[in-house]
């Protein structure tokens, strides 16, 4: 399976002691957007609106089923043996259905030629039309209303990795100084940090 090796390298990968970490991961990020771009894409090229109406009401019927029963039941069963509480399995429940990954199993039927693949295809494109529509918009309040908010992260807000030759490991860090930190205070910075550039306002001091 060519989905699994994928995964599979990039969990070897991402666990893996590599240089330049930070600017591979801002790399990748930047592909698998540009590829759910290209995904959605083709996904309009294929599609032949004027066939939607003959199932239409099957198709979102089927949709509904999917994101209300099939998969929260799924996730439930799946997700037994890890006692998770149950505002994180509702919200994983919730999450889910659109992707790439129906896009490109919904094209497959439709370039092999079989006889109902272009119903199957169709079908999909509709069901992933109602995924987006009902649980899209929905994902930020469902997670506040079952208090899955995760507060704002402590730490960096950038970080870029310095290569120069003939030294040691670099990174140039940003961080953000809030009232009544250390720092503001008027407290010393750790001794590994060595300030580059403070920025006020927009502007650089």
């Amino acid at each position: 399976s060519g989905f699994l090796a994928v995964y599979l390298a990039g969990l070897i990968a991402g666990n893996s002691d590599i240089r330049a970490v930070t600017i591979l991961r801002r790399f990748q990020d930047g592909m698998s957007w540009l590829a759910q771009i290209i995904m959605f894409l083709i996904l309009g090229l294929f599609a032949t609106p004027s066939q939607f109406p003959a199932i239409l009401v099957p198709a979102v019927l089927l949709g509904l089923f999917l994101i209300f029963v099939a998969r929260p039941l799924a996730v439930w069963l799946c997700l037994i043996p890890f006692r998770l509480p149950r505002p994180e399995v509702a919200f994983v429940s919730w999450v889910g259905l659109r992707g790439a990954v129906s896009i490109l199993l919904a094209i497959t039927p439709l370039l092999g030629g079989l006889e109902h693949g272009r119903l199957i295809f169709n079908a999909a494109f509709i069901i992933v039309l109602v995924s987006l529509v009902v649980q899209g918009w929905t994902v930020g309040p469902l997670a506040r209303r079952l208090g899955l908010i995760v507060p704002a992260r402590l730490g960096p807000l950038d970080k870029v990795e310095l290569e120069l030759p003939g030294s040691a490991h670099h990174e140039l860090l940003a961080y953000r100084v809030a009232p009544g930190s250390p720092v503001a205070r008027g407290e010393r910075i750790p001794r590994w940090a060595r300030p580059s550039l403070v920025l006020r306002d927009g502007r650089s001091m």
